[in-house]
């Protein structure tokens, strides 16, 4: 369907950004990434709030990262391409699962 309105996604200092809210899905991925790093893994990541009451996911950024606006979303930054726009909880899940 596309983005409702205009509005970029902040970006942090880490190659992975996770844009999500404390949803049951979105939870599971901010445990995953907590415990590889307590795993002793480099994963350092940036996250940031999606507020669905005040329709974030519909704006441009969060579209372009996942077009059916629901959260968790992620990107993660790659040398020399665009950033690996990942989305749902399972497959963030499998991501990290098999990158770290």
């Amino acid at each position: 369907a596309g983005p409702r309105f205009e509005k970029e996604l902040p970006v942090g200092k880490h190659p992975i950004q996770l844009h999500s809210m404390a949803t049951p899905n979105g939870q599971k991925v901010t445990i995953m990434l907590e415990e590889l790093l307590a795993a002793g893994h480099d994963a350092e990541y940036d996250a940031y709030p999606i507020k669905i009451m005040e329709e974030d996911q519909f704006g441009s950024g969060f579209v372009a990262i996942n077009p059916n606006s629901k959260v968790p979303a992620m990107s993660v930054s790659q040398e020399g391409k665009e950033p690996l726009r990942i989305f749902e909880s399972g497959s963030i899940l499998l991501y990290l699962a098999e990158r770290f």
